[in-house]
């Protein structure tokens, strides 16, 4: 399913499931790669570790050892915030919450896969994490924001901050 084709599907269904594969950290580059989207951008592939001989593959496994998992969309790495806002349909969303829908919005997977990252952003979350851990800036008062001051959306803002920058302009 093309990115067009989710936005055309996805405005008439009620749950909608999206993959998001996070790029390939700079520590992995000498590995190979174990997750990534189709072309078509419908299924994640997920490649198996080979154990000897080939011995212990999972039921519907391919020769090569990988595995692939149907999703409504699966978004490469270099997909931008802004493009995942747009794809997963979020401005119909917070128009349904506004409206008194019910509406979730939920990120899903094991530590490091770039949940923190999809929902807020790098930029919120270094202040979060800045916040917890007591670190001070000048003055001695907790930075807020990654020092941005301004009630804009950057490029980096992840789908929380969207959201409601949505409700709120």
């Amino acid at each position: 399913m093309s990115n067009q084709e989710l936005r055309s599907t996805s405005r008439g269904t009620r749950i909608q499931v999206v993959v998001r594969v996070r790029p390939v950290l700079p520590t992995e580059l000498n590995e190979e790669v174990a997750v990534t989207c189709t072309p078509d951008g419908s299924k994640v592939q997920v490649l198996m570790s080979h154990r000897d001989g080939g011995k212990q593959m999972l039921p519907g496994a391919t020769r090569s050892g990988a595995r692939s998992y149907d999703f409504d969309a699966c978004l490469t790495g270099s997909t931008s915030q802004d493009e995942l806002f747009e794809l997963c349909g979020m401005q119909e969303l917070v128009e349904a919450a506004l409206n008194g829908y019910s509406v979730t919005v939920f990120a899903f997977g094991q530590t490091g896969s770039g949940k923190t990252h999809t929902m807020i952003g790098p930029r919120l979350s270094r202040a979060a994490d800045e916040a917890a851990g007591g670190e001070a800036g000048p003055g001695g008062t907790a930075r807020r924001g990654g020092g941005s001051g301004g009630s804009e959306v950057s490029p980096d803002d992840g789908l929380l901050t969207r959201c409601l920058h949505t409700a709120y302009a």
